[in-house]
This record gives structure tokens, C-alpha cells and sequence, in this order.
């Protein structure tokens, strides 16, 4: 294992280039400040992951006119959860809000709102725009081992994926956005509250064949119980888009699927993950 100590005089280093990572580097980039964002992926995302976003994040996001490019990879959804027994039985299920305001709320105060896109999608055009900023650059393949704050700067050490290759650089700033586990955080010795009760959630992701382009997407309310938590809006608003184009009523074809066999409970499905 080879080292090597450089100094790139970059103001700020970004590690992790998630949403969080990306937006903070988008808007350094934006104001001119150089700005090197460190990723582990050699890829692009290829997971939906979380698919919330807020009003107050589509507000930023209209402001570098990407509204419209970020909901074309989305749902027109009101977003909210919706308790049922089976997904063949999602039109009965219990409605509960999420604490996020409906497009005809979001109007009365603002000139966007919430969206439901899959974070590979958002993530994808968050690193267009990237690309497309002089101040900003990425680099992808390496590690962060360790950060240690010397007061007047930061020495950030990263290993390459590939080679094992450990680089020491120099910037004056770090920015830890590489998740819930951050290696920024337990090397700068920042505490995170209750870390016991963090634990992996699995993350189911079904395709069904439904007869109809249109997608379930649920999560568990309890591995112990065959309860779903599904945003029925997704369903009927996808059967609507697709009935509209030819003779059909979505009540309808949400109580044909009932019928048909296509129940499938959470308990069965994180048997088949954690197996």
C-alpha cells in the first residue's frame, strides 16, 4: 500500500454524492467556490431508494429551472400512506398524512410543490448539472478513511477502490454527506443520537404484472405483520393516465385486480429478501 500527501488548494471537499452531497456542491458551484465531490460508486444509481421531496427542495430546484426535467421522471401523486391487509385490496386501505401539503395547498403559497420522484432519477440530473459548472469537479472510486481537522484546514485521506492506493489532500472545508453511518462524523467524533436504534430496513422491490403499466410502490409497517403501507394515489393515478386512452374507469380495474391473484404479504416478502 502506497501514500501519497497533495494539496489541491480545493476550498471545499463534498463527501458523498447523494442528494444531500449534490446539491451542496451544485449550489457552492453555482456561487463560484471550487468544490471536489468524493464518491465510493464507479456508477450511476440504479435504485429508486427514497422518492420524497419536499416543497421547500422543489422550491431550490425551480430556481436552477430543474422542476420540470426532475418531474418528468416522477408521479403526479398527492403523496400520503395508505394501511392495507394486501395490495389487491389497496382501494379500502386506511389513509394517513405525511405531513407534506397537496398540490392545491402547496398553490396557495407557492409556485411549486411536493413530487414524487425515485432518488436514481433525481440523482441522475442533479449530476448533469453538476457537470455543466466550471467550479465543480467529482471524483468517483475512492474511499474516505479518515478526516482530521488541524483548525486552519482539513486533511482528507481516501483510498482508491481500485489500486488501494491511500491520498492524503488538503482543503478548508469538509462537508460529510455520506449517510446515516458518515465517516466524516465518527472521525470528527460528532455523536448521533441513539445509534442503537438504527438498524437496516430491507427493501423490497416487486414487479407484478398487472396487465396495466402501472406500479405498486410499498414499504413494511412491521416485518411481523402482513401489513402494507401503500400510496394508493401512485395506482389510481397511473390507471387514470393509462384509461385515458382507451375506455375503462379506474374503480373498476382497482376491484378487477382484487380479484385476481396478486396477494402478497409483507411477511412472506422479507422471508424471501433476508433468506
Amino acid at each position: 500500500m502506497s501514500t501519497s500527501v497533495t494539496d489541491p488548494r480545493t476550498p471545499v471537499v463534498v463527501v458523498g454524492a447523494g442528494p444531500a452531497g449534490l446539491v451542496t456542491a451544485i449550489t457552492l458551484a453555482r456561487h463560484g467556490i471550487e468544490v471536489q465531490v468524493v464518491e465510493r460508486r464507479t456508477g450511476r444509481p440504479t435504485l429508486p431508494r427514497a422518492t420524497v421531496l419536499s416543497l421547500r427542495t422543489m422550491e431550490l430546484l425551480r430556481s436552477w429551472d430543474l422542476d420540470g426535467v426532475i418531474r418528468a421522471g416522477g408521479d403526479e401523486v398527492d403523496l400520503a400512506l395508505l394501511e392495507t391487509k394486501t395490495m389487491a385490496q389497496a382501494y379500502e386501505g386506511t389513509r394517513f398524512d405525511v405531513g407534506l401539503p397537496t398540490a392545491a395547498q402547496s398553490s396557495l403559497v407557492s409556485p411549486t410543490a411536493p413530487a414524487c420522484v425515485p432518488q436514481d432519477h433525481l440523482e441522475s440530473v442533479l449530476l448533469e448539472q453538476l457537470g455543466t459548472l466550471p467550479a465543480a469537479t467529482i471524483v468517483r472510486g475512492r474511499e474516505l478513511v479518515s478526516v482530521t481537522d488541524h483548525g486552519d484546514r482539513v486533511a482528507v485521506t481516501l483510498r482508491d477502490l481500485r489500486t488501494g492506493r491511500h491520498e492524503t489532500s488538503v482543503a478548508r472545508f469538509v462537508v460529510g454527506a455520506d449517510g446515516a453511518r458518515s465517516t466524516v462524523r465518527q472521525s470528527l467524533g460528532i455523536e448521533i443520537y441513539a445509534p442503537d436504534r438504527c438498524q437496516p430496513t430491507p427493501q423490497p422491490l416487486l414487479e407484478i404484472d398487472l396487465g396495466l403499466p402501472v406500479e405498486h410502490f410499498a414499504c413494511p409497517r412491521d416485518v411481523r405483520a402482513p401489513n402494507l403501507r401503500i400510496v394508493r394515489q401512485v395506482v389510481r393515478r397511473r390507471l387514470e393516465r393509462d384509461l385515458a386512452r382507451r375506455s375503462g374507469d379506474a374503480d373498476d380495474r382497482l376491484r378487477e385486480l382484487e380479484n385476481r391473484d396478486l396477494v402478497i404479504r409483507v411477511a412472506d416478502v422479507h422471508r424471501q429478501v433476508l433468506a
